[in-house]
């Protein structure tokens, strides 16, 4: 399990719990205070969050930006995080109703987007490419699947 604490506006924390109880703590390098709305563990360890309309990554103790997804910055621009088996990360972009696939070599393409009033606040990456996607909209929520041809499918 992960989290991230900020107690300082020069140092953000990001924590883990290990399978043996046992705390972890990385304290990373650099101004990294930003509106961190979401958070995702890779499974080769990286950590990946966005913030300030930016996805970026913890390896070790450094923080890099791994790519720019919104030019909004409000409190829920970016949302849910997955990952696919190629190495691909894919984000939940609420403010402008899309969903990204950001490449290993951080090309940032547009997968699929959500009609008003639904935007999208999760995505899940099945193992065949299927994208699920839980979209929100005022008080009402429903999950839409998106096959690797790009047909949609609400549940």
């Amino acid at each position: 399990m992960y989290w991230i604490e900020c107690p300082t506006q020069q140092t953000c924390a990001i924590n883990k719990r290990e399978r043996s109880g046992r705390m972890v703590t990385a304290r990373t390098r650099g101004k990294v205070n930003l509106s961190i709305t979401w958070l995702a563990a890779a499974k080769n360890g990286d950590v990946y969050f966005t913030g300030g309309g930016d996805l970026r990554r913890l390896r070790g103790n450094s923080v890099e930006k791994v790519a720019r997804i919104s030019s909004a910055e409000g409190r829920h621009a970016l949302m849910g995080i997955s990952f696919d088996a190629a190495g691909n990360v894919y984000v939940a972009n609420n403010d402008e109703r899309a969903v990204v696939r950001v490449t290993p070599a951080r090309a940032v393409e547009v997968v699929a987007k959500s009609s008003a009033p639904w935007a999208p606040t999760a995505v899940a990456v099945a193992p065949r490419g299927e994208l699920w996607i839980l979209e929100y909209a005022r008080t009402e929520a429903r999950v839409r699947r998106v096959d690797r041809l790009g047909t949609s499918t609400v549940y």
